[in-house]
């Protein structure tokens, strides 16, 4: 899991899943509830079978690992060191 503007792993190939809909208090997408349905259930069709279900069925079935990248590391560690 990485920034927006983060470069992709060498080895995977990302695809942005949300879509702002506003930058600076302005409109900059909009799509109804149908068109939202509609990019929701394609891009999950392109996940793979084994990640796409939500429970494990099998306890020998592999789990798909997801771990934030090193720059959401560091952006966190900044965040939480204005709180205090």
């Amino acid at each position: 899991m990485g920034l927006l503007k983060e470069p992709s792993y060498d080895y995977v190939s990302t695809t942005q899943l949300l879509v702002p809909a506003m930058r600076a208090g302005k409109v900059v997408h909009r799509e109804d509830i149908h068109q939202m349905r509609a990019r929701c259930r394609e891009q999950i069709a392109k996940l793979p079978d084994d990640v796409r279900r939500v429970e494990r069925t099998d306890k020998h079935e592999k789990i798909y690992p997801v771990a934030p990248s090193e720059q959401v590391m560091k952006l966190l560690d900044t965040v939480k060191q204005r709180e205090h």
